[in-house]
């Protein structure tokens, strides 16, 4: 019931925002280095965004990210489906680990993230970390590339618990589709 309640307000709220990505990206441009510092107890502070997020925190390689990016965005075509996500490389998210993500982000109305950090970047499957930012904050699986689209279509139209995936996922966290 929660879960009804929560997305007819997202969906309240982004059908009254009218230019959604203009105003998304000039708040990237100005937004001020004070809303997140290096101290852990800073809360962050995620943008508004009409798609989930996938938020870069490792900057080590640009190759990296491209491809990884590429990955995703190519996720499900065959079938027919699409990720519905949003990239965001900012560098004041650099480092960022999942706990810092937990408090409650009043302009991020999404119920978990994807977040692209060392492990994704340096492993050979890139294993992207999911979040679950309400139901259970903090617990997360990770997810490779060509399954993103089945885990960002299915949590975002409530067709999966974000715990099903998680119990999907393989013995080392990893969830490559169903079996």
């Amino acid at each position: 019931m929660k879960r009804v309640i929560l997305f007819l307000i997202v969906t309240v709220c982004f059908c009254s925002c009218k230019s959604h990505n203009d105003a998304n990206n000039q708040s990237n441009k100005t937004a001020s280095k004070n809303e997140m510092t290096k101290s852990n107890d800073t809360i962050i502070h995620l943008p508004d965004t009409k798609e989930v997020l996938v938020l870069r925190t490792d900057f080590s390689n640009d190759k990296q990210w491209d491809k990884i990016c590429g990955l995703i965005t190519q996720s499900g075509k065959e079938l027919g489906f699409k990720p519905n996500v949003e990239f965001l490389s900012d560098t004041k998210f650099e480092g960022l680990k999942k706990k810092r993500l937990l408090h409650k982000n009043k302009s991020y109305a999404h119920l978990y993230i994807f977040m692209i950090d060392s492990t994704t970047v340096n492993h050979n499957e890139h294993p992207i970390l999911c979040i679950d930012l309400y139901d259970h904050p903090g617990e997360s699986f990770r997810v490779i590339p060509s399954q993103m689209w089945s885990v960002e279509n299915n949590l975002s139209l409530f067709n999966m618990d974000f715990e099903e995936f998680l119990n999907a996922a393989d013995t080392d966290g990893v969830f490559r589709g169903f079996k």
